[in-house]
């Protein structure tokens, strides 16, 4: 009874506003599509029939040769050194412990190790980054390799530039190394250089003269592109894809150093080192300087082999060198500062003559010892010096003598003339890490120690000791100033930047800061 009773007029109103609403719905959805559809096909048909065939194309970056230094003569110190790697390539891997395994009985590399290195590339840097196994193959693993690379995915060798330090160990601070790019400094080079191109695993200068050069001795990598099966293997007929209006791009190596530094010299001050002094090795550095601000030499000892840099430096060996307590990667030429003791009291000493504290032939009683307030200063010879002229106090290197000029003196004067010759500040040459050292006055002891200056530090101060600290290249720059009576030349590595063709794009010259 229900049923006839029933209106359908009565029903279908009811419905009827739920009928335009999904109609509407429907209508719209379909001129979204259609019109998505459309925007694809024709807005950017092109450009994704673009994508998809350079789906097909394997693109590898050629690594442009980094420029080679030369010392003044021509003769080589840092080259380039062709080779091979071996390379897996994470997003085509398809049994990565099978080919892992594979790779071990050729390169001798653990499996463990080998799948480990992979996955953790995998993880930090993603699957699209080819990850190095191993570097500088012999021909007979490049060869094997080759074969094994047929039955394994992701597998790949590739041609490699090794960086070649022909000295070894000799003036391996002043060169520095390489090694890769972390991804804490990717957007810091790509800002600083933005005609590169970095990526993560590029190598870049560390160090030294490699770092301060970077701009200069890094060259324009190249491109190679050929088509791929979906495996990431090598079409059949892979040839270059000039289909895709891409073409193959030769990398521009860099441009050339040639430096100050005479090879011989550098060898001969590298020797001299390796000598041993009172029963072990010697620590130090050996800095040598034409009169003109002209480096002839720069020479560290203990030392370390940047060519083990070049291909990878163990965790290992890296702990070695940073934990070593002669600390053979720090730079002592210019980062080591200590106080120069005696060596500056020909400084001082000009200082009293200028200042007329003494004359040429004014006599000095120098005894064993003296005192000043309530301190007892003593000298290195326990019979002292007696009456003696400031041209036999430097010949004796008599402590007293100075311990009388630095009261004539006081600080502020000695502060002053001892930064006439460059000491305390940095010698603004092109290499990293510079310590400025440090020259006390009045001014900085309240600001460092918030104490005063006190008279008996004169004496300590006047003899190289107390708060002086300087390096081994202000005191060559300070002594060739004597020697030039007066004149300071700022010291200089670089002589000329030439490109691969030969044409000079930069000269350095010899720089008079001043005439003292």
């Amino acid at each position: 009874m229900s049923d006839f009773l029933a209106n359908p007029e009565e029903d279908t109103k009811i419905y009827q506003s739920r009928y335009k609403l999904i109609y509407l719905i429907v209508v719209v959805s379909s001129i979204l599509l259609i019109g998505r559809l459309w925007y694809l096909q024709v807005n950017l048909g092109e450009e994704l029939r673009h994508y998809s065939e350079r789906n097909r194309v394997k693109e590898t970056r050629i690594p442009a040769p980094r420029g080679l230094i030369f010392d003044r003569n021509n003769e080589v110190l840092v080259e380039n050194l062709r080779g091979f790697e071996v390379t897996i390539f994470p997003q085509y891997v398809t049994d990565l412990e099978k080919t892992a395994e594979a790779v071990s009985k050729i390169v001798a590399i653990p499996t463990d190790k080998i799948v480990g290195k992979v996955q953790t590339s995998r993880k930090k840097n993603g699957p699209f980054r080819r990850v190095r196994i191993k570097e500088n193959l012999t021909l007979d693993e490049v060869q094997r390799l080759k074969m094994l690379r047929l039955d394994h995915a992701g597998l790949d060798i590739e041609r490699t530039i090794v960086r070649h330090y022909v000295l070894n160990e000799n003036g391996a601070q002043l060169f520095g190394y390489v090694g890769e790019i972390s991804r804490s400094k990717l957007d810091r080079y790509r800002t600083k250089f933005p005609q590169f191109t970095f990526e993560q695993g590029d190598i870049i200068g560390k160090n030294g003269l490699e770092q301060t050069w970077e701009q200069e001795i890094r060259g324009m990598d190249g491109i190679s592109l050929v088509e791929v099966d979906a495996r990431g293997r090598l079409a059949p007929t892979a040839d270059s894809p000039s289909f895709l209006n891409m073409k193959n791009q030769e990398p521009l190596p860099g441009n050339n150093l040639i430096l100050t530094i005479d090879k011989e010299v550098q060898k001969a001050a590298y020797e001299s080192m390796l000598k041993e002094h009172k029963g072990g090795v010697r620590i130090g550095s050996v800095v040598a300087m034409k009169s003109n601000g002209e480096i002839l030499a720069w020479v560290v000892a203990p030392s370390f082999n940047p060519n083990e840099f070049s291909t990878g430096i163990s965790k290992e060996l890296w702990g070695e060198l940073s934990n070593d307590p002669y600390r053979p990667l720090r730079n002592k030429v210019i980062q080591e500062h200590f106080p120069p003791g005696s060596t500056l009291k020909p400084l001082i000493a000009l200082a009293a003559l200028q200042e007329k504290v003494i004359s040429e032939d004014t006599i000095v009683y120098a005894p064993s010892q003296f005192k000043f307030g309530r301190r007892i200063y003593h000298d290195h010879s326990r019979a002292g010096h007696g009456n003696i002229t400031v041209l036999q106090a430097l010949e004796r290197s008599s402590n007293v003598f100075f311990y009388k000029m630095g009261i004539g003196l006081g600080i502020e004067k000695m502060h002053d003339y001892l930064a006439l010759f460059g000491l305390g500040v940095p010698t603004g040459i092109r290499i990293p890490n510079e310590n400025s050292g440090n020259i006390p006055n009045e001014e900085w002891k309240k600001k460092v120690y918030g104490e005063a200056w006190q008279s008996g530090e004169n004496l300590s101060t006047a003899i190289g000791q107390g708060y002086v600290l300087t390096t081994a290249l202000q005191m060559a720059i300070a002594y060739n100033t004597i020697g030039l009576k007066g004149k300071v030349y700022k010291p200089f590595l670089l002589k000329k930047v030439i490109s691969p063709d030969g044409q000079v794009l930069m000269e350095n010259q010899a720089n008079l800061l001043r005439d003292i």
